[in-house]
């Protein structure tokens, strides 16, 4: 777990900036007979922080927005299997709207049809990131 705080965040914002406009063009979405195969991650977001939260996937060099979440709630947003294919070992990023420090997930090795539960904690230190 990492927090991220003043310039390294204008530093993530930026590198999300720069990986959102080369995103879509590189993830392919492989044609398999096994349903398994073509499944993404399901990602539930259960967002206990007061700010909304712009959810990112960053694997293989490359960052991708999954959605948002608005403040106090919960969603289920989708990795799509594209991109659990080219890379298996991704990180989560809660990035908040109204503030200028983010949480980074350690490394998780995911496979299709896992299902991710990513708690935003009150405080962004105390989020965590179950692969089940």
């Amino acid at each position: 777990m990492k927090m991220v705080h003043g310039l390294p965040v204008l530093l993530v914002a930026a590198t999300l900036g720069l990986g959102a406009c080369a995103t879509g063009r590189n993830v392919q979405v492989q044609s398999d007979a096994t349903p398994t195969a073509r499944q993404g991650v399901q990602v539930n977001v259960q967002n206990d922080n007061t700010n909304d939260m712009d959810v990112y996937v960053m694997g293989g060099g490359q960052v991708w927005r999954l959605g948002h979440v608005t403040g106090l709630s919960n969603a289920t947003l989708t990795i799509p299997a594209g991109i659990v294919a080219s890379s298996p070992q991704l990180r989560l990023l809660a990035d908040p709207l109204a503030a200028f420090n983010a949480y980074l997930s350690d490394p998780i090795t995911v496979t299709s049809g896992d299902t991710v539960q990513f708690q935003i904690g009150s405080a962004l230190g105390l989020s965590n990131v179950s692969v089940f």
